[in-house]
Formats: structure tokens, C-alpha cells, sequence
């Protein structure tokens, strides 16, 4: 009977071993990545929805000033770094609406060379 272990039998659970780690280690480094990009995307969807409502509240509180706006602008309050707000207005003559009681207003969300997060919301008086 032998006893110990040969050199052959050493070195494959040493190999194995190896692979089994670089495998985990580099699950490890993949599942954070994937939770840093999640935490980016649902930041620019905050985001998003408060330059919508500071839209929805301008429409109800300052008439004039919403409903003169043309074009886009830069989201009003939003100063995160790494992100850029940009609010567009469009009038829409459909009917029954006309050019002065329908709007469509869509906010764009841009951040960190990832694809933009649009959101839009229809508005009528």
C-alpha cells in the first residue's frame, strides 16, 4: 500500500485549484461592475422624473411661463457631475389640439457614455 501523494496528483489539485479561483474571482469583479452600471441607470431615472414633475409643477404654478416655452433647455436644479438634463417642448396640432393647448415635453437623460434615458409626458389645457 502506498502512502502520501504522488507529485502528478500535487500539481493537478494545485492546477485545479487555480482554475476554480481565477473562475470566482473574476465572477466577483463581473457582479460589481454590472451593480456600479445599475446604480448609474436608476440615478438617471430619479433624475428624469424630477425634471418631469418640475415640469408638471410649473405647468399648474406658472401657466404663462410653461406654456410660452419653446425648443429645449438644460433641466432646471439638476447639477450631478456626470449627467447632463436636457428638457424639449413640442407643440402638437393634431387635432383636436392646436399649436397653444397641447404640448409634448420630453426630458433626456445622458451619463457616462451609456445609452440616454428619455421620458415623455403629454400636457393639455
Amino acid at each position: 500500500m502506498k502512502r502520501g501523494q504522488s507529485i502528478i496528483e500535487l500539481v493537478f489539485a494545485i492546477v485545479l485549484i487555480g482554475l476554480v479561483l481565477t473562475g470566482v474571482v473574476s465572477l466577483i469583479v463581473k457582479s460589481s461592475g454590472g451593480q456600479t452600471k445599475s446604480t448609474a441607470r436608476d440615478k438617471a431615472v430619479t433624475l428624469s422624473r424630477i425634471a418631469m414633475e418640475t415640469m408638471v409643477a410649473e405647468s399648474k404654478n406658472d401657466p404663462v411661463a410653461f406654456w410660452g416655452r419653446s425648443g429645449s433647455m438644460v433641466c432646471p436644479g439638476i447639477t450631478e457631475a456626470s449627467y447632463t438634463c436636457n428638457i424639449s417642448f413640442v407643440s402638437v396640432t393634431d387635432p383636436p389640439c392646436t399649436a397653444t393647448t397641447c404640448r409634448r415635453v420630453q426630458v433626456t437623460i445622458n451619463w457616462q457614455n451609456e445609452s440616454p434615458i428619455t421620458f415623455e409626458r403629454f400636457f393639455s389645457r
